[in-house]
């Protein structure tokens, strides 16, 4: 949700490209999970079902040349990949949309200090985005409040 951060990813993946006609919306049936293991974060997130619950986010485009670079930078073409795309139904919008579903499922207890770092980075960049859309990301901010005390003690 950090376009600054997105923008910086794409570049790196060979084509530059921002948050295009995003927009805030739910996802119904599913939460969101610091449970993906990245080796550019520490961990990522990820969604998980979960009923009478909701995902608040944002859907954005992704421009038909730029496809490839966002894939590579979410890590869905790797040899190994860290995602799958899976289609669900949002909120605001009547035709079905793509999101990613995490495929390597780790936890912060795996983690070493080093790792633990990156995520820390990666969680506070994930709530400046979130503010920047008003997406509720108390979830998030509990994280970084359970990280902040690991890494403290």
């Amino acid at each position: 949700m950090n376009e600054g951060k997105f923008r910086e990813d794409t570049r790196r993946e060979g084509y530059e490209f921002g948050l295009e006609n995003a927009e805030k919306c739910f996802l119904k049936g599913y939460k969101r999970n610091l449970g993906n293991k990245s080796s550019r974060h520490g961990l990522a997130f990820t969604i998980c079902h979960l009923e009478n619950s909701q995902v608040d986010g944002i859907c954005h485009d992704v421009p038909s040349k730029g496809l490839v670079a966002f894939l590579s930078k979410e890590g869905v073409l790797a040899d190994e990949p860290s995602y799958e795309l899976v289609m669900v139904s949002v909120s605001n919008s009547e035709r079905p949309v793509l999101t990613l579903k995490g495929l390597k499922p780790s936890s912060l207890e795996k983690l070493s200090c080093k790792d633990k770092l990156k995520v820390c980075c990666y969680v506070n960049l994930t709530i400046e985005g979130a503010e920047r859309w008003q997406v509720d990301c108390k979830d998030v901010l509990e994280i970084r409040k359970k990280l902040e005390e690991e890494l403290c003690s």
